[in-house]
């Protein structure tokens, strides 16, 4: 009895096993859908390099092993790419949908230029100003140290680097069609100053000096600042067109703690 009892659960154990054998084998990665979105032109490269991956490492895997996760980190490896979802279909998909991030500021520093996209992602660094596109905003850093080692290829660039930088790309994010207004930008660190220039000619001085002189600018102090940027555009928009073509829209902390927003025709550097 006991010995037919080991023969059926045997017999049981080797089907289940084969039924298992079976489905791996059947329920693999065997079709893969990609889809781009990206400027004219790059469109075609991303989406050849992403087939070209999911084809080499996932095709003929099995799904119950492919990880969303792992794909993503394999293809974001190019800081380029942004994944908008990745997702396996039952029983042999999986579909990637990506967007390619835009170029859209160039950090000036140390002879560098660090290239972020419009959430400060840091996409590459070049020496060479040729490799600028026509529609870039430069924010040139002078009398900033950053630690380098911080400026990572697929990493954000802000407060964690520099408070006056943090300050500035909240500040453009809280514009609104900042990429309209704004023609340049120019961090000064011994003045704590960030100066916004804008296309029609004027520029918005930011000063984030605290009050009494002190030196070092922290990040609460510099947040009660950036909260004002609304009401800067809103008193630059009131500015008749003389104005806005030349001058400057000075925000400061005046000694009673209150921050001020005034227009001058001229200012000491």
């Amino acid at each position: 009895m006991k010995h037919k009892l080991l023969i059926v659960v045997s017999t049981a154990l080797v089907f289940l096993l084969t039924v298992v054998l079976a489905l791996v084998w059947l329920l693999k990665i065997r079709y893969v859908e990609v889809n781009v979105v990206a400027e004219s032109g790059y469109e075609q490269a991303l989406y050849e390099e992403i087939v070209d991956v999911l084809e080499k490492d996932y095709v003929g895997k099995s799904y119950a092993f492919v990880r969303e996760s792992d794909i993503e980190n394999q293809i974001c490896a190019n800081p380029y790419v942004k994944v908008k979802e990745i997702k396996k279909v039952f029983p042999d998909r999986i579909i990637v949908s990506v967007e390619r991030r835009k170029e859209q500021f160039a950090i000036v520093y140390n002879g560098e230029y660090f290239i972020t996209d419009k959430e400060y992602f840091l996409l590459k660094k070049t020496a060479d100003e040729g490799e600028l596109k026509s529609d870039v905003v430069k924010i040139t850093l002078h009398d900033i140290e950053l630690d380098e080692k911080s400026l990572v290829e697929g990493k954000t660039i802000g407060y964690e680097n520099n408070v006056l930088v943090g300050s500035t790309t909240e500040i453009f994010s809280r514009l609104k069609n900042g990429l309209n207004l704004v023609d340049s930008i120019e961090i000064i660190g011994e003045r704590n100053w960030i100066r916004f220039y804008t296309k029609t000619g004027v520029c918005i001085e930011f000063s984030f000096t605290p009050v009494g002189g002190a030196e070092t600018v922290d990040k609460e102090f510099a947040q009660t600042i950036v909260l004002k940027t609304e009401e800067v555009q809103t008193f630059y928009n009131g500015l008749n067109e003389s104005q806005k073509s030349s001058g400057y829209v000075i925000v400061l902390t005046k000694d009673s703690g209150e921050i001020s927003v005034s227009y001058e025709t001229e200012k000491a550097n």
